[in-house]
């Protein structure tokens, strides 16, 4: 890819003082709490469910 860097699902270059606008969807994950909150929600439960696998 030459001067390009993978970060997630798309792809910078890494040339210096280039710029590419991005954007971004800010909508709330769940419409009963903040998205910090579903996070946190969101990542007890996955190790609760990872703790029940083994």
């Amino acid at each position: 890819m030459g001067n390009q860097t993978t970060v997630a699902e798309t792809t910078t270059n890494t040339i210096a003082g280039s710029q590419t606008f991005a954007d971004v969807d800010l909508r709330p994950i769940c419409e009963n709490m903040t998205n910090s909150e579903f996070r946190a929600v969101f990542a007890t439960a996955q190790v609760t469910a990872v703790e029940k696998l083994v």
